[in-house]
């Protein structure tokens, strides 16, 4: 029983890494996305490299 309990606390703990990572990365996107744009480069350009439509990346320009 130990065993599977501590396997369930190693899953969870390595969920919770695995969304802190990826709050990282979503946070690095922004940013680079909002440099891109600042930048001048269009964001009809960007849609391709960063994997998301137009409207999203119109959207994290707007935001701050």
């Amino acid at each position: 029983m130990e065993e599977r309990l501590n396997k369930v606390r190693s899953a969870a703990a390595d969920k919770e890494w695995l969304q802190f990572q990826l709050d990282n990365a979503d946070a690095d996107l922004r940013d680079a996305i909002r440099e891109a744009l600042e930048a001048g480069i269009r964001a009809e350009d960007l849609v391709g490299a960063a994997e998301l439509t137009l409207e999203q990346i119109r959207r994290i320009g707007r935001s701050e």
